[in-house]
């Protein structure tokens, strides 16, 4: 008995020797490599403080190009503020993973991230391109600069351009106007961007001389408040009349 239990224990050695040299020639499984792509979604326009139209979406696939389901992919809203559906979704069976978007409240660049630890291509960053009243930006155009007398209304009135993303005018637009410093007051308090994308209103010089200062701006647009300025001088004599201190005795 004690023969045959010595002959059992050499071979149960044996068995667990060669088990472990085929593990160690590569009996366990490679990790797998991933790598993270983009499918759709970027460079799309939207209105500030809307979701995109369309939602940003990612692919997931293994070494050998085959997609990989069940990947979690990290999602996050970056510059510009705004939000994403959900902290994180996973792939589809064609390793898709898909996240709604939506805008900041002010128009720019805004940018959203995704990301697979550990995954070739990853972080991925998509842009977007949030507009107000379907603009991108506002400048100043004509009209700083001007000298008039006290009380005077001045004679070109202040403009502004409003435009898209692309530079294109902008129509339909309500740009506001308003005395910052220095007294005042303008002709209209806002006006509508018309076919060219211009808004103008003029200002109307206090009594006081000195330098005026007027702000035109639209909440939200790049390059909002646009500033302009005007001298106002004093007034030419025109007239003299009596004033006090006449027929006094002494």
């Amino acid at each position: 008995m004690t023969f045959l239990r010595r002959i059992a224990t050499l071979l149960t050695t044996a068995f667990a020797l060669a088990a472990a040299a085929s593990c160690s020639k590569g009996g366990t499984t490679p990790t797998q490599i991933r790598t993270l792509s983009k499918v759709a979604g970027d460079s799309q326009v939207g209105s500030a403080g809307v979701a995109l139209g369309t939602s940003l979406s990612v692919q997931v696939k293994d070494q050998n190009g085959a997609p990989v389901s069940g990947a979690v992919v990290s999602w996050g809203a970056g510059t510009g503020g705004g939000s994403v559906g959900a902290p994180s979704s996973s792939t589809d069976g064609t390793g898709t993973a898909t996240m709604s978007r939506t805008l900041g409240p002010a128009a720019g660049y805004q940018s959203t991230t995704a990301s697979l630890s550990g995954a070739t291509g990853s972080p991925i960053t998509f842009t977007s391109i949030s507009q107000v009243q379907g603009a991108f930006t506002i400048a100043a155009g004509t009209g700083t600069g001007q000298t008039d007398t006290v009380l005077a209304t001045l004679g070109a009135p202040f403009q502004v351009l409003v435009t898209d993303h692309t530079g294109a005018p902008v129509a339909g637009v309500i740009v506001g106007f308003a005395v910052t410093s220095g007294g005042g007051s303008m002709t209209q308090s806002a006006d509508t961007t018309d076919g060219s994308g211009h808004a103008t209103a003029a200002l109307i010089f206090p009594s006081t001389v000195g330098t005026k200062s007027v702000q035109a701006s639209v909440t939200g647009l790049l390059g909002s408040p646009v500033g302009f300025s005007a001298l106002a001088t004093a007034g030419h004599a025109a007239a003299m009349s009596l004033g006090t201190g006449n027929a006094q005795a002494a």
